[in-house]
């Protein structure tokens, strides 16, 4: 009974719908209707706005360990940043440091601000990634 969002913003392992300020009892009653016709699905929402469901083996911080495994890079020597609650994910692996810009969703920040290697900006978007980034690669010495 929900909104699915435009057409450009599905994919075939991801659908997305539009729900407007839903609580944490609504998106857990959507996980359990999931589970009860047999679908094994994560569910990501956020900016009171957007439902994406996604492949239960996957999300942003699965698929940034993947990757950085397969290149053969260090958790400890990953730098990654994200600013809404689609991004959480991420923030719960060992990567080196885990960047929020000043601009970031408060239920993101409510989430992660407690996580080992957590830095949150002074400056909004972009500028917030490349002053975290300027912290990691001067803790790092390079």
């Amino acid at each position: 009974d929900y909104e699915l969002q435009p057409a450009h913003q599905q994919l075939p392992y991801k659908v997305c719908y539009i729900i407007d300020n839903a609580d944490r009892n609504e998106i857990n009653a959507i996980n359990k209707k999931l589970k009860m016709n047999g679908i094994e699905a994560n569910t990501v929402y956020s900016s009171k706005h957007f439902l994406d469901v996604i492949p239960a083996i996957t999300n942003k911080g699965i698929a940034g360990k993947f990757l950085a495994g397969y290149l053969n890079i260090p958790l400890e020597n990953v730098a990654i940043s994200g600013d809404s609650y689609n991004d959480a994910d991420m923030f719960r692996q060992d990567f080196g440091i885990k960047i929020a810009p000043h601009n970031a969703d408060k239920e993101l920040l409510d989430e992660i601000s407690s996580e080992k290697n957590f830095y949150y900006a002074k400056n909004n978007v972009a500028f917030g990634t490349v002053e975290g980034l300027e912290v990691f690669l001067k803790k790092h010495h390079v």
